[in-house]
């Protein structure tokens, strides 16, 4: 039977030896007046430093990228990222890849955050990401 900590451990040490250093900074939204057309401006709420392991997108016909290719949820310039299972993905955050500076990332949300579980302890994630042209939010 398979020990979920265990795997969880492996794929953590596999991210740790071939991963690059990555700071994910979560943002608290601010509405100023409160009304739906209101401008939004998000402050920083807090930082997590973890690996990832950074891959270009498989754009095999039939892969899952390929299929997300084909819907125009992604594009062949976007990148997925593997993540250990533990790390917080919801809400407004900013990937930074590489240490002490890097290229910052958002995550793709109409591709989605594939997190894989055993028996209820995720062991992975990932997460489908495009490069901030100019490195910040609209409002950051």
């Amino acid at each position: 039977m398979v020990n979920p900590t265990a795997l969880r451990n492996d794929f953590n040490s596999i991210i740790n030896e071939n991963g690059v250093i990555c700071r994910i900074r979560y943002f608290s939204p601010i509405f100023t007046s409160g009304t739906y057309d209101d401008d939004v401006s998000l402050f920083v709420s807090s930082d997590t430093w973890t690996s990832g392991l950074r891959q270009p997108i498989n754009k095999t016909y039939g892969s899952k990228e390929g299929v997300l290719l084909e819907q125009g949820l992604i594009t062949i310039n976007d990148s997925k990222l593997y993540i250990p299972g533990n790390i917080n993905m919801s809400g407004t955050l900013k990937i930074m890849i590489g240490s002490p500076t890097g290229d910052k990332y958002q995550v793709i949300n109409d591709a989605g955050i594939i997190e894989w579980n055993i028996n209820e302890v995720p062991v992975y994630k990932k997460v489908f990401i495009r490069r901030l042209e100019t490195g910040s939010f609209y409002g950051e």
